[in-house]
């Protein structure tokens, strides 16, 4: 337990237990940003653009965020220009927590095939 926190009341039992899973998936979920309600901070921008530059070649520089959407699925851009054109672009796609998971998935799924087509070799 971490000094300065309250203990978790979650019901502990063996690994892979109901109980347990919640308890990862609560710790995970208080990490996440609220994506759904909330911009992309200068700072995560930033670091996104780092993973651009170092991950992806100059012509199709793209990072994916992706998120849960509790009312439904979302999709926006952040197109970033500098002084000599396109740094990157950012496509945060929010994926509706209220289907199942491979309905949720579709719009992960359609932007992955459309960078690797961009990125095929011809």
């Amino acid at each position: 337990m971490r000094r300065g926190r309250a203990a978790d009341p979650t019901p502990t039992g063996a690994a892979g237990s109901p109980a347990s899973k919640r308890q990862v998936v609560r710790q995970h979920a208080e990490r996440l940003k609220n994506y759904a309600v909330k911009n992309v901070s200068s700072a995560d921008r930033h670091q996104l653009l780092t993973y651009i530059a170092g991950y992806t070649g100059p012509e199709h520089p793209l990072a994916l965020v992706v998120h849960p959407a509790p009312d439904g699925p979302t999709e926006r851009d952040l197109r970033i220009e500098g002084p000599r054109g396109r740094m990157g672009l950012i496509k945060v796609l929010g994926l509706d927590t209220r289907t199942g998971p491979e309905t949720a998935v579709a719009p992960l799924r359609k932007a992955i095939t459309e960078f690797a087509a961009s990125t095929a070799p011809l």
